[in-house]
């Protein structure tokens, strides 16, 4: 099973030890596809030389559909069979539980059998996310899944509310208040704005990426006034941080102008270990986790928005270490270079005396350096001569 722990182990072993074998690169693979790191798989061509990564836009909704493609039939008595055999919580090799991955698949008739044997809506992946974001992820990404299953999924999964702690204020936000469903595509999309190439590079959330995700949404779930440009904007500066309104919840904070993302002081809660606890958003979100995947342009930001959240700084990915330690050698060696030829330069300003031998660490002759430093002489000593005809 693929949860943070197993596949920070993978990680390692595949890129950092360069373990021999093809079975754990393509565990990796699997795992690039069913959570969307093109990140990932790109390394995985690159720094692992595993080919078949070369192909993963056109593999990814095949393979990322493999590891819950049994969740899809409607004949499922083999997956209700399994949770009586491990549990109704039990996990898929991909992490998630079997209401998750019905959740995903869209299969209605399965998630109302789960949740009837007590399948928890509230159980999160090491993400964060869990049983509704699934069925969001899909609707965003598939108009057909978000025109058909998702209006009666959203009714089964969706959580009555989210609770979340903005400084010493308590907030709860209930499932009919235009907050809930914005919080939820936030929560959603978090990933991705680390994960993927942007239009800008804030990692951060703009009213058209909401709107794009939000453009085949049912309207019971998104009522059509709020499905507008305007109206968005307007939720989310009305609960920025810092902004001046009587019921602002202090849930986003403005990166730049028009460009928000989550409160970096913000908490939610979670149950952990049969304890409720208040968790910085970005713990919950798993960031540092979401890191190992970032491409290195939005490295600097994501090690700011951690920052912020006085979270711990991360270490270069695993998977980019070695790309990363090229890098470096490349640039003491350009260092070196430049170092080099500053010292030649320097010797070329100092006049030289008529009868003073060349330095013994001339360039090559035949290089570029060689030729300038043979033509800089030749011209320091006929300009020698030409004063020596003047003294005549």
């Amino acid at each position: 099973m693929f949860d943070e722990a197993r596949l920070r182990e993978a990680l390692v072993r595949v890129f950092r030890e360069q373990a021999p074998g093809s079975k754990q690169k393509q565990q990796l693979y699997e795992y690039a596809a069913c959570y969307q790191e093109p990140a990932l798989a790109g390394w995985l061509a690159t720094e692992a030389n595993f080919g078949a990564a070369r192909g993963y836009e056109k593999q990814i909704t095949g393979l990322g559909r493999k590891s819950f493609a049994s969740y899809y039939a409607k004949n499922f008595k083999d997956i209700l069979r399994q949770c009586d055999e491990h549990g109704v919580e039990h996990r898929t090799p991909m992490n998630q539980t079997p209401l998750m991955a019905a959740s995903r698949a869209g299969n209605v008739p399965l998630l109302e059998a789960l949740l009837a044997r007590g399948a928890d809506p509230l159980a999160t992946d090491h993400y964060g996310r869990n049983a509704l974001h699934f069925a969001m992820q899909e609707a965003f990404d598939h108009p057909a899944f978000a025109r058909g299953p998702f209006a009666a999924i959203h009714e089964l999964v969706a959580p009555t509310s989210v609770d979340v702690q903005a400084g010493e204020r308590l907030v709860r936000i209930d499932r009919h208040l235009a907050e809930y469903f914005l919080f939820q595509t936030l929560w959603v999309l978090f990933k991705s704005r680390f994960t993927h190439a942007a239009r800008r590079l804030t990692c951060a959330f703009d009213t058209a990426a909401v709107l794009s995700a939000w453009e085949h949404m049912p309207a019971n779930v998104v009522r059509p006034e709020r499905n507008k440009r305007t109206h968005i904007s307007s939720v989310l500066s009305r609960n920025e941080v810092d902004r001046e309104y009587a019921y602002n919840r202090a849930l986003f904070w403005r990166v730049a102008q028009g460009w928000y993302q989550f409160n970096p002081a913000l908490a939610v809660r979670r149950r952990v270990a049969e304890e409720e606890l208040w968790l910085p958003v970005y713990q919950v979100l798993n960031l540092p986790l979401i890191y190992e995947f970032t491409p290195d342009f939005h490295w600097d930001r994501a090690q700011d928005y951690l920052a912020r959240a006085n979270l711990p700084q991360p270490p270069v990915p695993v998977a980019a270490e070695r790309w990363v330690q090229l890098l470096e050698a490349q640039a003491r060696e350009r260092a070196e270079q430049e170092a080099t030829l500053r010292a030649a330069l320097e010797r070329r300003r100092r006049p030289m005396a008529a009868n003073q031998e060349p330095p013994a660490d001339d360039p090559p002759w035949g290089t570029p350096a060689a030729k300038r430093l043979a033509i800089e002489r030749l011209r320091q000593r006929n300009a020698r001569r030409r004063g020596e005809d003047k003294d005549d």
